[in-house]
């Protein structure tokens, strides 16, 4: 028993960490050649930059409203945020006080399999 779950460990290690490998390289990537100039970029995408070039990230915040953007994110997200809130309290008012066999079911199914998926203890003990 103990022998095939060592196996099954190191198959599990051998298929994952290719697919993080390549999960992780655009991340690189993009990293990687922000601190280049387009000419080592275009010799060598992949490679390391020879020196640390930050006049990119300077013409970016010179060019580009970046903090203007950041601004309007922020922004769209709150009131995102706060519509939801009032919409979801709106909604789960109305559930509370409406006794229909519609909302009894709702709630039944959708409460009961949630714990499993989360916490298997909870699983386990309730049988």
């Amino acid at each position: 028993m103990k022998r095939r779950g060592l196996v099954g460990k190191i198959l599990t290690s051998a298929i994952m960490i290719p697919i993080a490998c390549g999960a992780a390289l655009p991340f690189y990537y993009i990293i990687v050649n922000t601190f280049k100039t387009q000419e080592q970029t275009a010799l060598s995408p992949l490679g390391l930059p020879s020196s640390l070039n930050f006049s990119n990230y300077r013409s970016v915040f010179d060019n580009v409203p970046v903090w203007h953007s950041f601004a309007n994110t922020l922004y769209v997200t709150a009131l995102a945020v706060v519509a939801m809130l009032l919409i979801g309290s709106m909604a789960a008012y109305t559930f509370t006080v409406r006794k229909t066999r519609f909302n009894k079911r709702l709630t039944r199914s959708s409460s009961s399999p949630w714990p499993c998926l989360f916490n298997q203890r909870w699983c386990r003990s309730t049988r």
